[in-house]
């Protein structure tokens, strides 16, 4: 079985989404991803989204839009604890 796996990124500071009109829910769009791996996913094809929000804060930020060290050992480490699970199955 294939398994395709992509993240659920939405890492932006907290005064961008400020000033989006989309207003944003952690549990909302979170679980809208998960809804959308889990509907794609066929018999041939698992489809794993990551949570990249949960836990992750503006302390992970360089600027509004890219992440720092801390924010990439975050995604880092979240990505990592996937593979490891997914390798050893």
């Amino acid at each position: 079985m294939k398994k395709i796996i992509f993240a659920a990124f939405i890492l932006f500071s907290a005064n961008i989404f400020a000033q989006n009109t989309y207003t944003y829910s952690s549990g909302g769009w979170t679980a809208d991803i998960a809804d959308i791996a889990s509907n794609m996913t066929t018999a041939n094809s698992k489809i794993i989204a990551i949570d990249m929000y949960t836990g992750f804060d503006d302390s992970m930020l360089a600027d509004e839009v890219h992440y720092n060290e801390k924010g990439a050992e975050f995604i880092a480490n979240r990505y990592y604890g996937e593979l490891k699970e997914l390798l050893v199955r």
